[in-house]
């Protein structure tokens, strides 16, 4: 078989300052039916100190490992110095290239009431946060409680669903489902009709041609072949 190192002790970790490299593997190693991976590893180099230390990586649909969440990061949405410790206690991948991370948080107005949090990545996208502790959920019939803890133990499923425990603050529990924004969509389906055909073809074409920006389908920065042929792939593979 053929042997292909994806990330290497002391080389430069993607996605971060120059000089940054990775530390040890730590953590969960997960691989999807593709054979792509998401893993974390601590990081070392200048700059590093015990908050950013550690990082969340994964391999997108045409192999190119990209940074996911890096220790330090702001939490989405916070309007305080909330931050994430991307040291995951639970990490879920799919064939969609979801990911949902539970996490823990840091902060000055973090506390243990607060500071456990679900991140979903939709395509390996911007973080979104999903659940937190201390958030009031609507049961429905008018029946709102307070998450206390929770425990995420199920796998998460192509279409972008994922279940837990939730414990509440007055001793209740629930099975909660969560869903990741976006999870399960068909990016090829360009013109949004719901049916990936010649259309939606032309048009990438006519997007590629005109430097338009969606036509960045290896979202590198740069439009060239390697989008044509990634977006070729997908048209291919059409919708679920």
């Amino acid at each position: 078989g053929v042997v292909e190192a994806i990330a290497v002790w002391q080389q430069q970790a993607p996605g971060t300052p120059e000089g940054t490299q990775f530390g040890v593997s730590q953590g969960d190693l997960l691989i999807n039916d593709h054979g792509h991976v998401v893993f974390g590893a601590s990081l070392t180099g200048e700059g590093t100190n015990e908050d950013n230390n550690f990082g969340l990586w994964a391999e997108s649909p045409d192999g190119v490992l990209g940074l996911l969440v890096r220790s330090g990061d702001p939490l989405p949405g916070a309007s305080d110095d909330t931050w994430i410790r991307a040291q995951p206690r639970r990490l879920k991948f799919n064939n969609e290239y979801d990911v949902v991370l539970h996490a823990q948080l840091k902060g000055s107005n973090v506390d243990y009431m607060n500071d456990d949090v679900v991140l979903g990545f939709p395509g390996l996208g911007e973080a979104v946060v999903l659940l937190r502790e201390g958030q009031v959920l609507d049961l429905g019939n008018g029946d709102s409680r307070t998450v206390f803890d929770f425990d995420l133990e199920s796998e998460l499923t192509d279409d972008g669903r994922v279940y837990l425990l939730a414990n509440f603050t007055d001793g209740a529990r629930a099975v909660i489902e969560l869903t990741v924004p976006g999870a399960g969509e068909c990016a090829a389906d360009l013109n949004g009709d719901g049916v990936v055909d010649t259309r939606d073809f032309i048009a990438f074409l006519g997007a590629w041609a005109a430097g338009d920006p969606i036509a960045d389908w290896d979202e590198n920065g740069l439009i060239d072949t390697r989008d044509f042929l990634a977006y070729l792939r997908d048209w291919a593979a059409g919708c679920p």
